[in-house]
């Protein structure tokens, strides 16, 4: 940041930056929510219905995803991977005298977790069913899924993973181990939580549908080269999250060509094609899903099939 007043007194540019106290006060935030939520129950078990009314803080401006994130990344999420016969969610986004909100470390998603999840909890215990069982009770079973609100699940399945956790935590052992922390005069507890996930701020007829403008697609582009090597072109891009490893390992798997021959290339779109980088969890799931229809044409085109 420049300061202009300076600049014109000693007739160069000053900068400031801010140290490790200062960000923290003066950078974007993450979240910051007051809300009030309810989860109709059976009494065995069965969810009826979810309600969300909650104010967000945007803090003195909106910034970026400033309003994107406690409205459209919180709000439809909410529900969590549950079956909902009905739900309703209300987001009052509010100005204040605060550092502005941002998208931050989720941006959303936690917060939508912790509300259901929170409340399912709650349930298991004023009902005395076990936090894992009344879960298993509330999956979906049958794929596509679409949830109450907004978003379509194409496949899954919850009730497998949830049993694998189950069985590599021992979670049946608990209580014993409970019992011999409480007999060294320690306390220990164990959690459940599940977690729904809209990753890229997409799918793109959903943003589109709220006034985005453009598909939050991602491109890829796969040349196979004449020494046998493989280029792959992503439009995402990476900051150091170790995304040429993990790219490379998805063409290696589609191609069957080992990754050591596999190159990736991203950030020029002098070689590559335009794509929107990396923000929202994107990098993967739409970028590492680009590649892998990439490699399909290519794997197609080799065996002259393509219709």
């Amino acid at each position: 940041m420049f300061v202009v007043g300076q600049q014109k007194k000693i007739e160069r540019p000053v900068k400031w930056v801010a140290d490790r106290t200062e960000s923290f006060l003066s950078d974007c935030h993450g979240r910051d929510h007051v809300t009030h939520a309810e989860l109709a129950v059976k009494n065995d078990g069965t969810f009826l219905g979810f309600k969300n009314e909650t104010v967000a803080n945007l803090g003195a401006y909106a910034s970026v995803f400033g309003t994107v994130t406690p409205t459209y990344l919180f709000g439809p999420c909410a529900t969590g991977v549950y079956k909902m016969p009905a739900a309703y969610t209300n987001v009052k986004a509010v100005y204040t005298n605060t550092a502005p909100v941002d998208a931050y470390r989720g941006a959303g998603r936690p917060e939508a977790t912790y509300t259901i999840e929170t409340l399912v909890d709650k349930a298991a215990r004023e009902l005395g069913i076990d936090p894992v069982e009344i879960r298993m009770k509330n999956f979906p079973t049958q794929f596509p899924f679409q949830q109450t609100l907004v978003h379509s699940v194409d496949s899954g399945d919850y009730i497998a993973g949830l049993k694998k956790a189950v069985e590599a935590s021992d979670y049946k052992g608990f209580e014993k181990r409970k019992r011999e922390s409480e007999s060294k005069g320690k306390l220990r507890g164990i959690g459940v939580c599940t977690y729904f996930e809209a990753c890229g701020i997409a799918p793109s007829p959903v943003v589109m549908m709220l006034g985005c403008g453009i598909g939050l697609w991602e491109s890829a582009e796969v040349r196979f080269n004449p020494t046998g090597n493989v280029t792959v072109f992503t439009g995402s891009h990476s900051h150091g999250q170790g995304h040429d490893t993990t790219f490379a390992q998805i063409a290696a798997d589609q191609l069957g060509v080992p990754m050591e021959n596999i190159e990736i290339s991203h950030g020029d779109t002098d070689k590559g094609p335009f794509g929107y980088g990396t923000y929202g969890s994107r990098s993967l799931t739409v970028g590492g899903t680009a590649i892998v229809k990439a490699c399909e044409k290519n794997y197609c085109k080799g065996k002259k099939s393509c219709s």
